[in-house]
């Protein structure tokens, strides 16, 4: 007759030297705090995913009326979709937009679009805000033009054309 003999959790039978029916102390606290840490990094986890998507749902927009900066991104857009020449269709191709005519592009002043504008800003912005106050210019049925003047790329603007589920298409440094 073979008699298993264990001491502190160690079974000389056993290659690792550690009874499957008893583990060692140290063993168990490992594997807790195995599972407790993996627990409270999914919790941490969780805590600022939702705590993203709450800013992300707060955030607001409000649009620009109609002044000299509409005005200038309304054309800049009408220059860029209406031509029928090579190099507009080549240029107006990369920023993927349809060619339309100049009545199709337009100021949108409804702030349920300039809110979902803002939205898409702040996915990209480096700076969260509560609040953005935006031009948006629809280009045709399928695109948008957003400009937020407080953001700035050296002396210039950017202009984020986006598709409209609003996911970024390019961004143009213009004015």
């Amino acid at each position: 007759m073979i008699a298993t003999v264990t001491l502190f959790g160690r079974d000389k039978h056993t290659p690792s030297g550690y009874s499957d029916h008893n583990p060692s102390p140290l063993r168990i606290l490992m594997s807790m705090s195995r599972k407790l840490a993996g627990n409270i990094a999914l919790l941490l986890l969780s805590l600022v995913f939702s705590y993203r998507t709450a800013a992300a749902q707060n955030v607001k927009g409000k649009c620009f009326p109609a002044d000299q900066m509409s005005t200038q991104l309304v054309r800049y857009f009408q220059k860029v979709v209406t031509p029928t020449d090579s190099q507009s269709i080549k240029y107006r191709d990369k920023l993927q937009l349809t060619a339309v005519t100049a009545g199709q592009v337009t100021l949108v002043t409804d702030d349920k679009t300039c809110d979902k504008a803002a939205k898409a800003m702040d996915k990209l912005a480096s700076t969260k805000k509560q609040e953005y106050q935006v031009y948006v210019v629809q280009v045709g049925h399928d695109a948008f033009g957003v400009v937020d003047p407080t953001w700035k790329a050296g002396e210039y603007n950017p202009i984020i054309v986006f598709d409209d589920n609003w996911k970024k298409r390019e961004v143009l440094l213009v004015f």
